[in-house]
This record gives C-alpha cells, sequence and structure tokens, in this order.
C-alpha cells in the first residue's frame, strides 16, 4: 500500500466513526422524541374529561337559565354524553401521532418552542373537536332565539395545555441538531475523500 492510500484509509476510517457516532446519536435522539410525542397525546388524552368539563361548567354558568331548566337528571345524562366525546377525542389524538406534522428544527440554529407544536396540533385538529359544544347545543345551550342557536367552535387549544409540550420541545430541537451534525459528518468525510484523491 502507497503512503498515500494509507492516508486516505486512516481519513476515511475517521470520518466514517464520526459519521457513525452521528448515525447513533440520532438514532437515540429520534427514540426520545417518539416516546414523548406519544407521552404528549395521551397526556392530552387523559386530561381531556377535565378540559371537557371546563368547557360544559362554563357554559352551565354563562346561561344558567337553561342548566336549571334541564335539572339534575338531564345534566348528568349531559354529563355522562360529554364524557363518552372526552374520550373519543383522546383516542383520536393518541390515534393521529403519524398524522401531525410535528415541527422540527432546521439547523443546529434554530429551536422548536411549545409554540410550534401547539401550531400542529391546531393544524391537524382545527374543526374536528367540536363534540363538546355540539353536546351542549342538543341539550339546549347556546340558544339566542326560537329558531337560531350560536354554537362557539370548541378550539383544539381549549383541550390541552401548552406549557406541557416544553420537553418535546426541547427534544425536537435537539434532534434537529444531531440530524445538522450527521449531514456534517457526511459533507466532512465527502470532502476529506475528495481532497486526499486529489492530493489536497
Amino acid at each position: 500500500m502507497s503512503a498515500h492510500r494509507g492516508t486516505l484509509a486512516i481519513v476515511s476510517e475517521a470520518t466514517e466513526a464520526e459519521i457513525e457516532r452521528a448515525q447513533a446519536a440520532v438514532r437515540a435522539a429520534r427514540t426520545k422524541v417518539g416516546a414523548l410525542k406519544r407521552s404528549v397525546l395521551e397526556n392530552i388524552a387523559a386530561n381531556m374529561p377535565e378540559k371537557v368539563e371546563a368547557i360544559a361548567k362554563r357554559s352551565a354558568h354563562k346561561q344558567p337559565d337553561v342548566t336549571r331548566e334541564l335539572g339534575k337528571e338531564r345534566i348528568d345524562e349531559m354529563r355522562a354524553d360529554l364524557a363518552a366525546e372526552a374520550k373519543r377525542l383522546g383516542d383520536e389524538f393518541i390515534g393521529a401521532i403519524d398524522e401531525i406534522d410535528w415541527p422540527r428544527a432546521e439547523s443546529s440554529y434554530s429551536r422548536v418552542e411549545a409554540r410550534h407544536i401547539h401550531s400542529a396540533l391546531f393544524a391537524k385538529f382545527r374543526g374536528r373537536v367540536s363534540g363538546p359544544t355540539d353536546i351542549l347545543a342538543r341539550y339546549g345551550y347556546f340558544k339566542t332565539n326560537a329558531y337560531h342557536r350560536d354554537i362557539p367552535q370548541t378550539l383544539p387549544q381549549e383541550l390541552y395545555t401548552e406549557s406541557d409540550f416544553n420537553e418535546l420541545a426541547a427534544a425536537l430541537t435537539e434532534l434537529g441538531r444531531e440530524e445538522s451534525g450527521l449531514d456534517d459528518a457526511r459533507a466532512a468525510d465527502h470532502k476529506a475523500a475528495v481532497n486526499e484523491l486529489w492530493g489536497d
């Protein structure tokens, strides 16, 4: 083996080792992000009954005449319907884990924040979480006159707490940095190989 080929082999081994290290870091970061995505959605599902109940109670206080007219038995029926809807919504959030356009850190300098995760959830679920207010309307709430109901749209952010996304946001940021590091390692490997072959 010539001295030139020996040097090329050493350089190649060094850059390939760096690529392998970067690949391992990316795999670990992806595993962590995957687990945190599921944890975030499972937490949303677990807290969904409380969030839906809060929406209903606000309406009950805003329209006390309707609440009184319903009476205890009908209120209990309504709350059971709301609990079932909360379970359905929670399952829908968990089931959408691979359908959500999760934010990415596009470079080692960019950062994913909790608000970016909210934006992703908002984009996915806007217009799809009206079940709670639809149920309330069915029981007589939101009636503006005998012929019209002004039913408010339930917004996705009413069903979760944005600050719960901080850990996932940090993990997504770290994943972006590790992926950028892998890109850099591959670029360094290509550059070193070309330089050695060129005799630089």
